[in-house]
């Protein structure tokens, strides 16, 4: 039969044993506690922040260059509307200073046929004067210059008609043509009726010069 107090002795070393490893047992746990887990969990939040830091800084990258992209797209296509509409003011003031260049040659040459044609009067060429004041008169009206487009006309009804003749048209092919290039004109600018007259005058006196016959000597 085993003593008892050899009993109490191997459950008294039991206790202290037990005791003694749930000591290290605590210790190890607050050790962990204390020490290695902060130290765990600051390693985990700093691998957490990196990857978070990580992929913000790919969206803001993203962000800035789509940013950047539809930026360039909006400059680009401005740079082409701009682009155009300064082009097409060019365009419209050259057109515009064309036009005025045309107007400005077409008076000058109006003057130089005029000269030419009250030459022609003063050595009694009516034939030659009356094409070269139908076409006086044409560039004149073509370029606005009305005051003189209106004294070649009057000079063309008053002092070339009443002298021309059946030749007078084929002698200078260019007479016929020239007046009818010159009704076109006055019939594109008969507003309200300002060219009737003349109109109607260069017509009934160009019908009476071709029945005219040529005088005989």
């Amino acid at each position: 039969m085993t003593d008892p107090l050899e009993i109490l002795q191997a459950v008294k070393t039991f206790y202290e044993s037990a005791f003694s490893q749930l000591l290290t047992l605590t210790a190890i746990i607050l050790g962990f506690g204390g020490v290695i887990l902060p130290v765990l969990l600051q390693f985990i939040q700093s691998r957490t922040f990196r990857v978070e830091t990580s992929h913000l800084e790919s969206q803001v990258t993203a962000m800035i260059n789509l940013a950047k992209d539809e930026l360039k797209i909006e400059l680009e296509k401005k740079f082409i509307l701009e682009t155009e509409r300064l082009q097409k003011n060019f365009m419209s003031q050259i057109d515009v200073m064309n036009l005025k260049m045309q107007k400005q040659t077409a008076v000058a040459q109006a003057g130089t046929f005029f000269l030419q044609a009250a030459n022609a009067i003063r050595l009694g060429n009516f034939d030659h004067a009356a094409r070269d004041y139908a076409h006086s008169a044409k560039l004149a009206f073509e370029g606005e210059d009305d005051q003189n487009g209106q004294r070649a006309l009057n000079a063309l009804l008053e002092k070339c008609m009443s002298h021309l003749n059946s030749q007078s048209f084929e002698i200078i092919s260019e007479l016929d043509p020239e007046i009818d290039n010159l009704l076109e004109t006055l019939k594109s600018r008969n507003q309200n009726g300002r060219f009737k007259d003349s109109i109607s005058g260069i017509t009934v006196s160009r019908n009476q010069a071709k029945k005219r016959t040529v005088p005989t000597i």
